[in-house]
């Protein structure tokens, strides 16, 4: 879908555990932490100004996209998903324990930039 890029995670593995690169750059404005109980969505909704990166640290759950008239789901399993400014996007838990998400915002959020949008389930 345009406006949305995917692309695999970068990981550093040996003895001691993994290094995730979740973004590939700096980040602008804001990174936070979403957690979503099983069966459960958060976000419906749009920025017209800035873009989001989502990445999952834990759990199963996927990145719903739509440009109001196809709606695409997005696996985070492996990957960081950018989703451009002017895309209506939700996340999902598709599996069967607590989904905890690593999103960064292009900018500081602005509760004037954003529009509730819904995103059908996957």
């Amino acid at each position: 879908m345009q406006g949305v890029h995917v692309e695999p995670l970068t990981v550093f593995e040996d003895a001691r555990g993994a290094l995730i690169k979740a973004s590939p750059g700096p980040v602008a404005g804001e990174v936070y932490v979403v957690t979503i109980q099983p069966g459960a969505s958060r976000g419906h909704h749009r920025h017209h100004r800035m873009g989001e990166v989502f990445v999952a640290l834990s759990g199963q759950g996927c990145v719903g996209v739509t440009d109001g008239e196809k709606t695409e789901h997005i696996d985070l399993a492996g990957q960081r998903v950018h989703v451009g400014a002017g895309v209506a996007h939700a996340l999902f838990n598709t599996g069967d324990e607590l989904l905890i998400v690593l999103a960064a915002a292009e900018r500081i959020h602005d509760p004037d930039d954003v529009e509730a949008c819904p995103v059908g389930a996957p």
